[in-house]
């Protein structure tokens, strides 16, 4: 039996990697919420950090009283996030901020210190192959001795450290929509819970959260797998990560833009 760590947000990508690691093993799981400096301070969601913690308490319960009990933890003392402006992609002309990256993964350090797993499980998924936020900032954490499992990854494979063939392992991820399809009903509810932000209903795609939720709804006769992909050649991740443009590609390829598509713009969109 391994140890297993999972640095848990309550978020889709940790939900699905703890239920999965709980109701299809035995090993010995320890799941560790910390509060991200950077979640207060988005100017997309800043309700978050509340939320946040709120599902992640009430997803724990679920899962200890409907599948197993295993370890929860919270700690406090988390790395601040400092602002790390670099290339979105090495050889990108557009920049994207890296130091939330930074700061989760020497966080991610410190938890392995502390409790020494043999099983590392990153919230990594399609979606956050829009970056090469993580194979820049990997080496913070993963060492030699570290099994990491991404939660992207559907049938709780290893990814191995060396040689690592990033556009390889992104053309492997599966992302949100079908990952909210693998797990149990009544946990998927307690993720969709309603976004806190006052925007008008016909500027919701506006919103991250409202544009993914409500894009969701409207292409409700596709399955999880088939939305993820929609977006996926949108932004120019997973399988598609070759297709961006060094120039001017930005991350994810801006998703608003797509859901503007879905749901229809709002005069003035842009």
């Amino acid at each position: 039996m391994s140890k297993v760590l999972i640095p848990f947000s309550g978020g889709i990508n940790s939900t699905y990697a703890l239920y999965k690691f709980l109701s299809e093993t035995s090993h010995d799981i320890t799941a560790v919420y910390a509060k991200e400096s950077w979640v207060k301070l988005s100017f997309q969601d800043p309700w978050r950090q509340g939320r946040e913690g709120r599902i992640a308490d009430a997803k724990v319960d679920w899962l200890k009283s409907n599948v197993r009990d295993f370890t929860y933890e919270k700690v406090t003392d988390w790395p601040t996030m400092v602002d790390d402006i670099r290339p979105i992609r090495v050889g990108f002309t557009q920049t994207h901020n890296y130091g939330i990256q930074v700061a989760r993964y020497k966080g991610y350090a410190n938890l392995i210190e502390l409790h020494s797993p043999d099983i590392l499980v990153t919230g990594n998924s399609l979606e956050n192959t829009a970056s090469d936020c993580h194979p820049e900032c990997r080496d913070l954490f993963w060492k030699d001795d570290l099994t990491v499992i991404y939660a992207g990854t559907p049938d709780l494979t290893p990814t191995p450290k060396e040689p690592y063939d990033y556009d390889a392992v992104a053309a492997t991820m599966i992302g949100r929509f079908e990952q909210l399809e693998s797990i149990p009903a009544e946990l998927h509810a307690i993720s969709n819970v309603e976004c806190d932000c006052d925007i008008a209903a016909d500027k919701k795609c506006t919103c991250l959260i409202c544009g993914f939720d409500l894009s969701r709804k409207k292409l409700s006769d596709l399955s999880g797998a088939e939305v993820d992909d929609i977006f996926a050649k949108h932004g120019s991740y997973g399988k598609y990560r070759s297709e961006a443009d060094p120039e001017t590609y930005t991350y994810r390829g801006n998703p608003y833009d797509k859901f503007g598509e879905i749901l229809g713009r709002p005069e003035g969109f842009e």
